[in-house]
């Protein structure tokens, strides 16, 4: 698949328009004045802390989501395990994966003796490759069944992955922010449970949600964030998406559009859900922020999709992904 490369010539603008302020808003609008910023995401169980970066200014990295079965199984798909098969042997080996959620079936509360052998399923592929894997989790393993946030699916993520549900980590000039759109609802949340903005009526499948507390640190965090380089955002439920019944909630979508356009450092906003590889941008190069969404590491795909993973090259402020096909250079040979 072709690469595209995305200069960034857009003026910082921003400084004219004092988003110190802005981020101080709308922390204080979510009701945490000096909110702290995002945690430490912890790489997942039993995968290695990432290596230094030889130049920072220069490194790979991939992303891949939506790996899980289509039914409820410990199995992995096959398309999963050769994606990590083909970065296993990639020259030179990316310093880490960045996944997009849907790593297991999940959504079964009544079970926990079959998520915790999902995870484990799960965790031998990715831990088979060598490499530091995140991941910024989505409604499989979230939820319960119908897609309502679960506080016992999350608890069982962070015991089985001995990570966390959103946080962020720094790998050279980049600063990378996993966020969570199926937090738990609470009072101040972006969506209100996840129904979306203006709806007349109830859906019967939330359309995510991220709570206050999470909203007001990732404000935090990309106000800091000001003196990097590059910042990337991964979460699993996009802001825009090829079908509009996949996208975040409205009201959700609204906050997070407004709060990255204020930094134009943030180059990427990656997500999934959908299973298929689709960018909505028209304009070439589009302005920062890109938005991509790449859903097809195994799961069921969607009409018109293929299976893909992203490989990312960051050269100072240049910013490059290379779309592949999971199988397609050993078929080639």
């Amino acid at each position: 698949m072709g690469r595209q490369a995305y200069p960034l010539n857009t003026p910082r603008l921003h400084q004219l328009i004092q988003v110190p302020m802005l981020a101080a808003g709308l922390a204080l609008a979510l009701g945490v004045p000096g909110a702290a910023q995002m945690p430490a995401l912890p790489q997942l169980a039993g995968t290695p802390a990432p290596s230094a970066p030889a130049n920072p200014n220069q490194f790979i990295f991939v992303v891949a989501g939506d790996n899980r079965p289509a039914k409820e199984s410990v199995k992995t798909t096959a398309t999963f395990r050769q994606i990590f098969t083909e970065i296993g042997a990639m020259n030179p080996k990316p310093p880490f994966v960045a996944l997009l959620g849907d790593i297991i079936y999940g959504k079964d509360t009544s079970n926990p003796k079959l998520i915790s052998a999902e995870y484990g399923r799960f965790l031998k592929v990715i831990q088979s490759a060598n490499v530091t894997v995140y991941n910024a989790p989505g409604n499989h393993e979230m939820d319960a069944k119908g897609d309502v946030p679960s506080a016992n699916m999350q608890a069982w993520y962070s015991k089985h992955t001995q990570s966390l549900t959103y946080g962020a980590f720094t790998y050279g000039n980049s600063r990378f922010i996993a966020l969570n759109t199926d937090d738990l609802p609470g009072a101040g949340d972006c969506a209100g449970s996840g129904a979306p903005a203006g709806a007349k009526k109830a859906k019967s499948k939330p359309d995510g949600d991220l709570s206050q507390a999470q909203l007001s640190q990732l404000a935090a965090e990309l106000e800091a964030d000001k003196a990097m380089t590059n910042v990337f955002i991964l979460m699993h439920r996009p802001i825009y998406a090829q079908k509009s019944s996949s996208q975040l909630a409205q009201s959700c979508r609204d906050q997070l559009l407004q709060l990255f356009a204020q930094y134009p450092n943030v180059r990427y906003v990656m997500a999934s859900h959908e299973h298929l590889f689709y960018q909505p941008s028209t304009t070439q190069p589009p302005p920062p922020p890109s938005y991509v969404v790449s859903g097809g590491a195994g799961a069921p795909l969607a009409t018109g999709g293929y299976y893909n993973y992203l490989v990312f090259t960051v050269n100072g402020d240049q910013v490059t992904f290379e779309v592949r096909k999971p199988g397609a250079a050993s078929a080639a040979k």
